[in-house]
């Protein structure tokens, strides 16, 4: 048993850049999938939630246990993040992984949140019992999960720039997550033409983006002996 153990933890150590990085690449690609099985990602409305929860109740139900997969998923993989061993960009290296696991546990939360939407769409919940509680989860109980929303984009922002910072990200890599703003503010302010649903999962898409793109390069062994520092050194030469 031992035997086994300490090979599990050689293999591990050897090849940790790379499994982060396909767990990055796996939570992104969890998270994003269980927004866009939601019915109308980013609305609050809570009559208008339960009627569109009402009507595709398998899969906001799938994309519950996929956001929390995603959540699981995307924490391991910060935990198993090789960190920079130099100093450029080591700061927000750990600040944006810490900040994006405190975002976790709100993407966690937001998803019993759904589930609960699920539960209150069954056909032995009263609609008014069920409108109240909604009202209230998309009201004042909405704002417990603020903090955790606000580390979610932070670290997302952090840890962009760490990557531009250690050469793991090309400099226009963090461009991808400006380019929500205009999609979002497209979202409310062109309603008639841009598709809400649409304009929303994209934005989500660019958000996430470098998150992604960072956790493909670590499976490409950028991640192994600081190897991505080493090439930025070079280029900058």
């Amino acid at each position: 048993m031992t035997g086994v153990l300490n090979l599990i933890d050689d293999l591990i150590a050897r090849r940790r850049g790379r499994l982060a990085g396909a767990l990055l690449l796996a939570g992104s690609a969890t998270f994003w999938a269980s927004w866009a099985l939601m019915p109308m990602p980013g609305t609050n409305d809570p009559r208008f939630i339960l009627e569109a929860v009402a009507a595709a109740r398998t899969a906001v139900l799938a994309s519950c246990i996929l956001q929390l997969v995603s959540a699981a998923v995307w924490v391991a993989g910060l935990v198993l993040m090789p960190g920079p061993e130099q100093a450029t960009g080591r700061l927000a290296w750990w600040l944006g992984a810490a900040m994006l696991a405190a975002g976790m546990t709100a993407s966690a939360a937001d998803a019993i949140y759904h589930l609960i939407a699920y539960e209150l769409t069954h056909p032995d919940v009263t609609p008014a019992m069920a409108l109240a509680v909604m009202t209230r989860i998309q009201g004042p109980d909405l704002l417990l999960l603020l903090p955790g929303v606000g580390a979610f984009f932070l670290g997302l922002l952090l840890l962009a720039v760490a990557g531009v910072r250690t050469g793991l990200l090309p400099r226009r890599g963090p461009w991808l997550m400006a380019a929500a703003v205009p999609i979002g503010a497209a979202r409310i302010a062109l309603p008639g033409i841009a598709a809400p649903r649409v304009a929303g999962l994209m934005a989500l898409a660019c958000l996430i983006a470098p998150a992604a793109w960072m956790g493909w390069r670590l499976t490409r062994g950028h991640g192994e002996r600081d190897a991505w520092l080493w090439r930025a050194k070079s280029e900058r030469r």
